[in-house]
């Protein structure tokens, strides 16, 4: 009797306390994901300026031609619904030291887990969330450019510096549109926290199968000079 009151007495505090940690681990907190949605801001009234070095080439003539100027995207209204975080951006032109001259109206929004952009009727994936180092996605989705489009992020939370800007954290996306033996076409783009896009190199030219120098096309280069 004495020893089936003590197993007794054993198998039912064994059940208590495994009751007692499974409660536990019901309760326990766990900790929140960072989307890291600052790599994407939308916010009302900012403006980055930038700096654009771009080299046109010309196959016929065997000639190319380089461009200097700035850009500078405005915040200038918030057009949200529902679930979707959607803002206009003005984009103004100017030649060094020129006046500044209205180009074209830009959208970019946060839907879900991505961040879009609508420019010259264009609508891409740009991001997509939480970001992570060698993540995929189809940044052609909703448009009819090439399918196969593969963007992915090659850079997560890097220090480095832009036109003397110290950026604590940085991300960067390989847009990959086409490369083989006759064409190039990509681009890589530096988003900054709290800041967004402060880098991007964009390459599209024919080249020859023999010599991967671009006969027709053009390379661009988009800097950070400001932002408030």
């Amino acid at each position: 009797m004495f020893k089936a009151t003590s197993k007794f007495k054993f198998l039912l505090v064994a059940a208590l306390s495994i009751s007692v940690f499974f409660a536990c681990k019901k309760h326990e907190t766990l900790p929140p994901v960072d989307f890291k949605w600052a790599y994407y801001p939308l916010k009302l009234n900012s403006v980055i300026v930038y700096r654009v070095d771009s080299t046109q080439y010309f196959q016929f003539s065997n000639s190319k031609t380089t461009y200097n100027f700035e850009l500078k995207d405005s915040v200038v209204s918030d057009i949200s619904e529902g679930n979707s975080k959607t803002f206009v951006i003005h984009r103004y032109k100017r030649p060094l030291n020129g006046a500044w001259a209205f180009q074209k109206v830009i959208t970019r929004s946060l839907t879900g887990l991505r961040a879009e952009e609508f420019i010259d009727n264009i609508k891409f994936v740009r991001l997509v969330f939480p970001p992570q180092i060698d993540k995929y996605w189809k940044g052609n989705t909703y448009n009819n450019l090439n399918d196969y489009a593969t963007f992915s992020i090659t850079g997560l939370d890097r220090k480095i510096e832009i036109n003397s800007h110290v950026l604590d954290s940085t991300l960067t996306v390989e847009e990959v549109q086409e490369d083989n033996l006759i064409r190039q076409y990509y681009a890589t783009a530096i988003y900054a926290k709290n800041i967004g896009l402060v880098q991007r190199y964009e390459v599209n030219g024919q080249t020859e199968i023999t010599d991967t120098i671009i006969k027709e096309g053009y390379r661009y280069t988009m800097k950070l000079i400001s932002f408030k």
